[in-house]
């Protein structure tokens, strides 16, 4: 009887447990060590917090501004004397790429790049589509 309890050879189909008490032992020291080393350092409620700066950023000389040229623009018109909407929707997503300001409105955008285009045809006026393109719409 004796025999039988120390013949611990493995026999086919028994396999030794992935999660056998020394790996036990493991993830509880591992555990143990993330828990404590966490305990570290405790926040003071007597330490305020500091006060909210109004100044967002102190170095001016980063921040981009824009400032219109002194010379307008001119766009000019087709040969035949309509106006280029392509040339003109260019025009427009060009400033903007540069200024990083999308402007309300078509005279908005005139006013603040400073760029003159054509006349409309009669009846019309320049608009800004959805997809920052130049377009034609009634009055």
């Amino acid at each position: 009887m004796a025999l039988t309890f120390l013949n611990m050879k493995i026999h086919s189909g028994d396999r030794p447990r992935a999660w056998g008490t020394g790996t036990r032992v493991w993830v509880a020291f591992g555990a143990a060590v993330l828990i404590l080393a966490g305990c570290g350092k405790k926040q003071t409620a007597a330490e305020p917090p500091p006060p909210p700066s109004t100044v967002l950023n102190s170095n001016t000389a980063a921040l981009p501004v824009y400032t219109p040229p002194a010379a307008p623009t001119v766009v000019a018109a087709n040969a035949d004397g309509a106006p280029d909407l392509k040339q003109m929707t260019h025009s427009l997503r060009g400033w903007i790429a540069r200024t990083h300001i999308v402007p309300k409105s078509f005279d908005d955008f005139v006013t603040q790049a400073n760029i003159q285009f054509p006349p409309p045809p009669a009846g019309k006026k320049f608009v800004i589509g959805k997809r920052m393109i130049v377009e034609l719409a009634n009055q």
